[in-house]
């Protein structure tokens, strides 16, 4: 088993699916068999009734142009007109039921016969030679129609001719008894092979579903076995369960699959092992976040007070702001009054600034006109 185990999934089911497809050929094979063996018998059957048919038909034949012969034979002997001719009354008769039945002969001779059967045929058929060959010579007498060579004729249809015709229908009697025989034993064969056929094809048909019914079982088992494991395996897993152990040895998909899952399950092992951990670490953590935050409350307590002074200082700034904002004001307006001041100021600079314009350009005049009187001095 453990070597199926190694085998691959799509190795078992190919050989799965070529096993049973070598018991449904084989199966088959037992069918055409027991189909052919019944054909060949329902051949036989038919080869026996077709020789049946025809030698019970020149069986009934050879008493038939017995019976024209001597019909034709009274009626010479009552004085029938044209008694011997071949194309009139019983004569004729007798002709056409002798072609007949040499017919018959020859449709005999073209079918499958025992060597038995073709050895009557051949007595038959020399017995009707002879028989015919002494109606030529009963027709010959006949036709002379002297009363020697009627009493001739006479002699010879009571005589030669029935010794010939007896020969030839216990030949044809014996071909045809045989022939029956033979088809009974035919048609036995036929219903025995049918029988055999059925049965082998039953037989096989069973023997092939019970085997394809084992080998299915036997492979499924190979694989919902494992699978069945698997699941169970996960099921452990999802109810926080790892110490599951998981069955790596089989060599195929689902051993693959059973290795994939070992690794996880070695991975969650060491998560939960590094969570577990940290989680030691966080409480510690923890531990001292709640210590800081006691320490926290108390800063915070003190902080509070300080607010409390520091708020009594901001309304102290406040109000020093606010003289200092009316100080400002008065200020502003002090400085816009000397703003004033100063543009008056600008504005008589600029007249004394003209007016010194003017006299230096009137000093200037005089020093021209010095200096033209220095020039007439």
């Amino acid at each position: 088993m453990s070597k199926i185990n190694d085998l691959k999934v799509g190795v078992r089911l190919g050989g799965a699916f070529a096993v049973v497809g070598v018991l449904l050929c084989g199966a088959v094979g037992v069918g055409a068999a027991g189909i052919s063996s019944a054909r060949e018998a329902t051949d036989r059957l038919e080869a026996g009734t077709a020789v049946r048919g025809a030698a019970l038909t020149a069986k009934f034949r050879t008493a038939d142009f017995a019976g024209w012969q001597t019909g034709y034979a009274f009626d010479t002997l009552r004085g029938v007109p044209k008694a011997a001719d071949d194309t009139v009354g019983q004569r004729k008769n007798f002709v056409a039921s002798t072609a007949a039945f040499r017919e018959d002969l020859d449709e005999l001779a073209g079918l499958e016969l025992t060597a038995t059967q073709r050895e009557g045929l051949r007595r038959a058929e020399s017995a009707f030679e002879d028989f015919m060959d002494v109606d030529g010579r009963i027709v010959a007498a006949y036709r002379d129609g002297t009363p020697a060579r009627m009493d001739e004729a006479n002699d010879l249809v009571a005589g030669e001719a029935l010794e010939h015709f007896e020969r030839a229908a216990t030949a044809v009697d014996e071909l045809a008894t045989e022939a029956v025989a033979n088809a009974a034993a035919a048609a036995a064969d036929a219903r025995a092979a049918s029988d055999t056929a059925l049965r082998l094809m039953l037989g096989a048909g069973a023997l092939c579903l019970l085997l394809a019914a084992g080998l299915a079982v036997a492979v499924t088992r190979t694989i919902t076995r494992p699978l069945a494991a698997t699941v169970q395996t996960l099921r452990t897993i999802a109810a926080k369960d790892l110490t599951v152990s998981v069955d790596t040895g089989r060599r195929d998909e689902l051993g693959d699959m059973a290795r994939a899952l070992a690794q996880t399950v070695g991975v969650l092992r060491d998560a939960f092992g590094v969570i577990a951990r940290h989680s030691a670490t966080l409480t510690g953590a923890s531990r001292e976040l709640t210590a800081v935050s006691g320490r926290m409350d108390g800063a915070a307590t003190g902080t509070a007070a300080r607010s409390d002074q520091v708020a009594a200082t901001a309304e102290q700034v406040s109000a020093n702001v606010q003289t200092i904002a009316a100080a400002s004001e008065e200020m502003s307006t002090t400085i816009a009054e000397i703003a004033g001041s100063v543009s008056e100021a600008a504005r008589v600079a600029g007249t004394g600034v003209r007016t010194v314009r003017n006299a230096g350009e009137t000093v200037a005049k005089l020093g021209a006109s010095s200096a033209e009187i220095g020039s007439v001095i």
